[in-house]
Parts: structure tokens; sequence; C-alpha cells
């Protein structure tokens, strides 16, 4: 006899998926099943009523195959609610499987990003964003400004122009420049200036 025929079977993969799987397809025999003895049943029923008066042995025989088929059904019954409640304990473990699986994976991939990422690299990263922001605002700046643009002016200049702007913020260009000569005396006011004395000395002395 071939030593082959001694070999053992191999043995079927036993993941959660698989068995889960097995579990549905068992569920739904079972299903099947059930529906089928009912319908068995239904038809014992009518053979006993239908022979209920004419030929009592029929009927008789009919009603124990239902009392059978009755008790087959209870049976089936039963291993169905067995098979639901481990297809859903199955559906359970294989949802936590993947939800342990991904957890794994994602505490795997913050491990080595963390191992690139230490305290100096991202320091040393910091400082190299900020040099080329300070590099990118100096150029910006640059270019801002425009060609042919004296940078260096000439602080009298500044000043003068200041000048200019705050005297006519404050209206003074409007008025007439101040004479650098006195006032010309007009005929006739001299006199009423020295009449006005005398009167003031006149009302003193009457008081």
């Amino acid at each position: 006899m071939s030593k082959s025929l001694f070999k053992k079977k191999k043995k079927e993969d036993l993941s959660p998926e698989t068995a889960l799987t097995k579990m549905r397809e068992t569920q739904l025999m079972l299903e099947k099943k059930s529906v089928f003895i009912e319908s068995q049943i239904e038809k014992q029923t009518q053979i006993a009523r239908k022979n209920a008066s004419t030929n009592k042995k029929v009927a008789i025989e009919a009603l124990k195959r239902k009392k059978r088929l009755e008790k087959q059904l209870q049976q089936v019954d039963g291993t169905l609610s067995t098979v639901e409640f481990q297809r859903e304990n199955l559906e359970n473990v294989s949802i936590n499987t993947e939800v342990l699986q991904n957890m794994s994976t994602a505490a795997k991939t913050l491990k080595e990003t963390h191992k690139k990422l230490d305290v100096e690299n991202v320091q040393d990263l910091i400082c190299d964003i900020e040099e080329q922001q300070q590099i990118a605002s100096e150029i910006s700046e640059t270019l801002a400004t425009g060609f042919g643009v004296q940078q260096d002016e000439d602080d009298d200049d500044l000043l003068a122009e200041l000048e200019e702007l705050t005297n006519e913020k404050l209206g003074i260009e409007d008025f007439p420049a101040v004479p650098d000569q006195p006032l010309p005396i007009v005929k006739g006011t001299k006199e009423k200036i020295s009449k006005d004395k005398d009167l003031a000395n006149l009302e003193a002395w009457a008081t």
C-alpha cells in the first residue's frame, strides 16, 4: 500500500474570515432545512385532517410523522440558534482582529516616524524654516523697493520736506509773511493817542 494514503490531510486555514464564511454557509443551510421541515409538517397535518374520519390509520401515521418532524425542527432551530451565536462571535472577533492590526500598524508607523524626527532634528528643521523665511522676507522687501530709486537721501532735503508738510497742515502758507520793518503810523493817529492820554490824566486828577 502506498505511503501517500497515510499522509495527514493538510490543515485548512482557520482564520476568522474563513471560519466566518463557513458559519454563514451553515446558517443558510439550516435555515433552508427549517423551512423545508415546516412545509412537511404542514403537509402531514393536512393528510391527518383529510383522513381523520375516513381512514384513521392513515391519519394516525401522518400525525406520527408530524411529531417526528416537529422534534427534528426543534433540533434544527436549536442548532441554528447556536450557529447564529457563534457567527456573531466570529464577526466580533474579525472586527477586533482588524482593529488591533490597524492599531499595531499605526503604532509601528508612529515609532518609525519618531525615530526620524527626534527633538534635535525638529529644532534644526525649525531653524532652517526660520532662516528661509528671513531670506524670503529680505528678497520681497528688495523687490518691492523697485529699481533706480535712491535709498540714501540727504537729511537736509528730508527735513525741508517735513517742514513743508507741517506748514501745509497748519495752514501757515495761507498767511502773509511778517514784515521786517515797523508798520507806518497813519496821520492823525499820533494826535489821537496824545489826546487820549491827557483825558486819562484829567479824569485821574478829578477823582
